[in-house]
């Protein structure tokens, strides 16, 4: 927004002294007022600009007559605050002006008003999103700017005793399923879906509101101060119903859905900034549950946030600092109690949090892209140590599908086999099913790789979630482990009737079949009746150390009751 050069204005000190601005004929309006907010003196173009006349009397009120209810209301608020103040404001000819609020000395204010209409204008196409026409990311930061303002201006009057205005309020949008259009119909389609979502929108804006397109498929609502007459449940349940309703387009039927994170400017958040990080953090704790499409920002999300970002930090070092460790959990066979092998479990050991589970640092290795590094050395390590076992035991290794992403699977597998000596034949790969939704033409070709050079491949945790027969007759799987959820507790016939139908299918497709979590006799027993082909649990062994596993195996009939050969 311009600002008026210093020729255009009238010199502070100087009407300081002479404070009859009448006769000031600049492109700025000008007023000098006390401190009660009564006229002084003004210049015609001041009168001009705000669309009236002639004052009726010596106040400002009645200059304002002829502003819109929003500006007469942030004029007001500026005059009984005592501080400098810098806003735009509309008259009903529908120019656009700056005004500007100043002191003078102590007695006396100084108002400047300037038409920024074209500015504003100009100003507009700028931030204008060129696809849907909503506000881009320019707008948005003028927006907060003005929030900022808004919010000050309100905390100056609450001084003065008047009732405070609802805090402003933010919801971002985030589409389900948006990438999957792209991937299957095309980026043209999903450009028309884009301007068919924000048209929707628009449905649930009002004319205060500010409605922006962040890029890609998220949107932001801005209500500001003392427009929130709606709960913002129920404009984000509008806005979740709107958008979960079918879209056609060009004769195909799209269905996507909305992740909503709500934010409050309450006096808790320092700037705008700090409120969208909460909207932010807001939209995360939605995607992360099945249930709540719609989440409010929470302060113990940003000290969760902060204790991920040091986590994640943290786990970068570990590894050089050599803080990973792995443990190993013996497999047996069922029908002659013979130990096969062991499954490779990673651990973390940090010198000031102790153990941490691998379900709070996988999950931030994956999105960082330390798996890459974390996985490689799992692998070296665990084919390391296997090669002092002896010959006829096998090791296990999980495998995250995000491994497969940079096509260099196989290359990995196959330089800890060659650095270690293991045969690969002794050689285990687990995966879960979520790599069969995850890149699964190049998860294929991979496995299909390692198959060939001997290694065995399990799927594992099978049952949680949606793999088909189709999918484990197209992928070269030795091994289905069954996950200890069918294994443990109480679990009732249909949970019986399941487990033997995996048993069932994995013998069908020429698969072996290891349940997890067998933590008792009676488990092992039924699992064995079933026809399951191996287990592992506490019943067996808890994880053990590396330099555990020799006096294990020398120690294992008498601690269980099973002979390392057979029974």
């Amino acid at each position: 927004m311009s600002q008026p050069k210093p020729a255009d204005m009238p010199d502070s000190a100087v009407m300081a002294d002479f404070l009859d601005v009448t006769s000031f004929t600049g492109p700025a309006g000008i007023a000098v007022l006390d401190n009660a907010g009564c006229l002084l003196s003004q210049n015609d173009r001041l009168l001009t600009l705000l669309g009236v006349k002639k004052p009726v009397d010596d106040t400002l009120e009645t200059l304002a007559c002829n502003l819109d209810a929003a500006s007469d209301a942030k004029l007001q608020t500026a005059l009984v605050s005592p501080n400098a103040a810098v806003f735009d404001i509309q008259n009903t000819q529908g120019l656009t002006l700056q005004l500007q609020l100043g002191n003078l000395r102590a007695d006396r204010r100084l108002l400047t008003a300037l038409d920024v209409s074209q500015d504003k204008t100009d100003r507009l196409k700028i931030e204008l999103d060129s696809l849907t026409n909503l506000g881009n990311r320019q707008a948005l930061d003028r927006t907060l700017s003005l929030l900022e303002s808004d919010r000050a201006a309100v905390k100056a009057s609450q001084s003065l005793g008047e009732k405070a205005a609802g805090d402003a309020i933010v919801l971002l949008i985030d589409l389900d399923r948006f990438k999957r259009v792209n991937d299957t119909l095309g980026h043209a389609v999903g450009d028309v879906l884009l301007k068919m979502v924000a048209s929707r929108l628009r449905r649930v804006v009002r004319d205060t509101d500010h409605l922006i397109r962040l890029g890609g498929d998220e949107f932001l609502l801005i209500q500001p101060q003392g427009t929130t007459s709606e709960q913002p449940e129920k404009v984000g349940s509008r806005i979740v119903e709107l958008l979960n309703r079918p879209f056609l387009i060009e004769g195909n039927q799209v269905n996507i859905g909305a992740r909503i994170g709500v934010a409050t400017f309450d006096d808790e958040v320092e700037d705008g900034e700090t409120l969208l990080k909460n909207a932010t953090l807001a939209l995360q704790e939605s995607k992360s549950s099945a249930l709540n499409r719609i989440c409010f920002f929470e302060p113990r999300m940003a000290q969760e946030a902060h204790e991920q970002r040091e986590l994640e930090i943290e786990l970068r070092r570990a590894l050089a600092l050599q803080q990973f460790r792995l443990v190993y959990q013996p497999q047996v066979e069922l029908g002659t109690g013979r130990l096969m092998g062991f499954e490779a479990l990673l651990r973390w050991e940090h010198p000031v949090r102790g153990s941490i589970s691998p379900m709070s640092f996988v999950p931030i290795a994956e999105e960082t892209g330390e798996i890459q590094r974390i996985g490689a050395w799992v692998m070296l390590e665990a084919c390391r140590q296997a090669c002092h076992w002896p010959d006829d035991l096998t090791v296990a290794v999980n495998v995250s599908p995000l491994q497969f992403d940079d096509g260099k699977l196989a290359d990995v597998v196959q330089d800890a086999l060659t650095r270690s000596g293991l045969a690969s034949a002794r050689l285990e790969v687990e995966v879960t099913e979520g790599l069969l939704f995850h890149n699964p033409e190049a998860a294929l070709n991979q496995l299909t790789v390692l198959r060939q050079m001997g290694v065995d491949i399990a799927m594992d945790d099978f049952g949680t979630g949606y793999s088909s027969l189709s999918h484990l007759s197209r992928f070269p799987f030795t091994k289905i482990k069954i996950d200890q959820a069918f294994v443990r507790g109480d679990v009732d016939e249909g949970t019986h009737a399941m487990v033997n139908t995996i048993i069932s299918l994995g013998a069908s497709l020429g698969m072996n079949t290891l349940a997890e979590g067998v933590e008792t006799r009676e488990q092992y027993d039924r699992l064995r009746d079933g026809g399951c082909d191996a287990v592992q649990g506490y019943l067996i062994s808890r994880p053990m150390e590396a330099s555990s596993i020799v006096p294990f195996l020398d120690d294992y009939s008498q601690q269980t009751g099973f002979s390392r050969t057979g029974t």
